[in-house]
């Protein structure tokens, strides 16, 4: 896995993934490269709502948010979340408000929403992996 992320194929081919490998992509990057991303507009933050309420949309690049606004999110901007940000602030902010994860959403729709506490949960186990020397 390269990263540059100027590569639209490999763009395509990531976002065209099932939504729960995308799922373990996104917290393998995040805690590969320490930051995550989200999309923001005037009003704040972008979420989703499916069946059980609102999401709140976490993608592991930029490029990847980028190819979601194209599909109708328009003046919405990719914003990073620092690792320490989201761990500490956002998801238990998300858990206090019980507003589940849309775990990097594509422009098909399909997308893995879990709760923002088995979020948090295997992000951490990556991370220590990681930490650990088994990337």
């Amino acid at each position: 896995m390269t990263d540059h992320h100027g590569d639209t194929q490999e763009v395509d081919a990531t976002l065209s993934l099932p939504p729960l490998e995308r799922y373990s992509y996104l917290v393998h990057r995040i805690a590969g490269s320490e930051e995550a991303w989200g999309l923001r507009s005037e009003e704040g933050w972008v979420l989703i709502n499916d069946d059980n309420g609102n999401a709140f949309c976490l993608w592991p690049h930029p490029a990847f948010a980028q190819a979601c606004i194209q599909e109708g999110w328009d003046g919405c901007f990719p914003e990073p979340i620092a690792l320490q940000e989201l761990v500490e602030e956002l998801l238990p902010a998300l858990e206090e408000d019980d507003i589940r994860l849309a775990a990097f959403p594509a422009p098909s729709g399909q997308v893995a929403v879990v709760d923002a506490r088995d979020f948090r949960h295997h992000l951490e186990e990556e991370l220590t992996r990681h930490r650990d020397g088994e990337a």
